[in-house]
């Protein structure tokens, strides 16, 4: 099932604990992380226990770039926060280098900062200050999947593709 964002309004908003499941807490309760041929990076695919997640190449210009467009974001489509879904995906994702390491593994992320820690600090720090509060759901569904009781068996495949 495909989704155009852009038709879609954020639902939740951030709270408490709600995005607490990182890349290997996510991996141990059964999911499996793969990088996808996507050349859309806001172009994820979750279906059964399997999610795809379009391949980042992380260098010396990744934070800028990022901060830039959320700050675009921010200022000029605050309905629309893309980017600064996908970064809090990320920071969802990342928290510590154990995080990194499987994100790397699993070619999801290209590191070429150097220490997994790097990495860490990176998507940790992006979205610090941010007048964000509303989540987009089907990133809080990915974020919030694999917790206890949550597993129904197999789920209908869905996709999430964003449009800029």
């Amino acid at each position: 099932m495909d989704y155009n964002l852009k038709r879609l309004k954020p639902e939740f908003k951030l709270g408490g604990n709600v995005l607490s499941h990182s890349a290997s807490e996510l991996r141990e309760k059964g999911v499996k992380l793969k990088a996808s041929g996507r050349e859309c990076l806001l172009e994820l695919k979750f279906s059964g226990r399997h999610l795809e997640i379009p391949q980042i190449l992380l260098h010396h210009k990744t934070e800028t770039i990022f901060r830039n467009m959320i700050a675009l974001e921010q200022c000029h489509y605050p309905s629309e926060p893309y980017i600064t879904d996908y970064a809090l995906l990320m920071d969802c994702l990342i928290n510590t280098s154990k995080d990194v390491d499987v994100l790397v593994h699993k070619d999801i992320i290209i590191n070429m900062l150097g220490d997994s820690s790097d990495m860490v600090k990176l998507f940790n720090g992006l979205c610090k200050d941010i007048g964000h509060i509303n989540f987009n759901s089907d990133y809080l569904e990915i974020c919030s999947m694999g917790v206890a009781g949550k597993w129904k068996g197999a789920f209908e495949p869905s996709m999430v593709r964003l449009v800029l």
